[in-house]
C-alpha cells in the first residue's frame, strides 16, 4: 500500500496557516489534498472535473461562507452525496445543528490537533467512501 493515495480531499479555508497545517496532516495520511481559500474557487475546480472523496470546509469565509458553499455543492447532481464536513472555529450548538441538517456528515472544530484531524478524515472516508464497508450517503 506504500505510495497509494487513501482519499482525495478538497480543503476550503481562507486561513493560509490552517490550510498549511491541515494539508500536512492529511498528506501524512497519504491523502491527496487540493486546498483553496474560498467556496467560489472550490466550485470552479469541481466544475472543471475535480472529484473529491471528501470536502472539508470552513464555515466563516469572506465572499462565500461554508453554508453557501455546501448548498451550491449539493445543487450540483454529481456532488449531491459527496461527504462534506465543516472544519470551523464557529461551533455553537445551533451552528453545528444547522450544518448537519443541511447535509454535512460531520462538524469538526478548530483549533485541531493534526493527528485528530487525520483520524476524523479517515473515519469519515471509511464510513462514506464508495465501496467502504458500511458506506452510506451523508
Amino acid at each position: 500500500m506504500k505510495g497509494k493515495t487513501m482519499g482525495r480531499i478538497l480543503l476550503i479555508d481562507d486561513d493560509p496557516d490552517i490550510r498549511f497545517v491541515a494539508r500536512l496532516a492529511l498528506k501524512r495520511g497519504k491523502h491527496e489534498v487540493t486546498a483553496v481559500e474560498g467556496g467560489a474557487a472550490a466550485l470552479a475546480l469541481l466544475d472543471q472535473g475535480l472529484e473529491p472523496d471528501l470536502v472539508l470546509c470552513d464555515s466563516m469565509m469572506p465572499e462565500m461562507n461554508g453554508v453557501q458553499t455546501l448548498l451550491a455543492l449539493r445543487a450540483r447532481p454529481r456532488f449531491a452525496t459527496t461527504p462534506f464536513a465543516f472544519l470551523s472555529a464557529k461551533a455553537q450548538p445551533a451552528e453545528v445543528e444547522q450544518g448537519l441538517k443541511l447535509g454535512a456528515c460531520r462538524y469538526l472544530t478548530k483549533p485541531f490537533e493534526p493527528h485528530e484531524l487525520l483520524g476524523a478524515v479517515n473515519a469519515i472516508l471509511a464510513e462514506f467512501a464508495p465501496g467502504a464497508a458500511g458506506a452510506k450517503a451523508p
